[in-house]
Parts: C-alpha cells; structure tokens; sequence
C-alpha cells in the first residue's frame, strides 16, 4: 500500500553514511519524519509491511553517533518511538 512505500521511500532516501546522507536524515526529521513514522506504525498495526518499513525509516533516519544523531534518536522516542 501507499503507507508501506512511502516509508520504504523514506528509508531508502536517509540511508547510507556520507555527509549527504546524513545532511538527508537531518532534513527528514526536521520536516516531521519521526512523528510521521510513529503515526504510521500506530495507524497499521496489523500490517507487517508498514511496520517494517516503518521501522527501517527510523533506524536510518536515527543512525549517527554525532549529536544531531543522538538528538534524532531522542527525537524519535520523544514521538513516542519506543512506546
């Protein structure tokens, strides 16, 4: 479905580890990604395919040992991540 892609979309688009992609998660999650993703996950419970690219999105979104990664991290459970 439509929700399953998009976050496959999302996943692949902040993936890798150059500065381009971390400039791409950055802007992912200032645009509201993290939140996106969780109302994803809690809107398709029962659909493994949303939920597992769900979970890809955040884990590249969230990737970084710097401190804009470690505050995407918070970020991401301040949305409820982690719940």
């Amino acid at each position: 479905g439509v929700q399953e892609q998009a976050c496959r979309v999302l996943s692949n688009i902040c993936a890798g580890s150059d500065t381009a992609a971390s400039a791409r998660r950055q802007q992912a999650a200032d645009a509201g990604a993290l939140a996106a993703l969780v109302r994803a996950l809690d809107g398709h419970r029962a659909h493994a395919g949303v939920q597992e690219q769900a979970c890809w999105a955040l884990r590249h979104i969230c990737a970084g040992s710097e401190p804009a990664g470690l505050a995407r991290r918070q970020q991401a459970a301040d949305a409820g991540a982690l719940a």
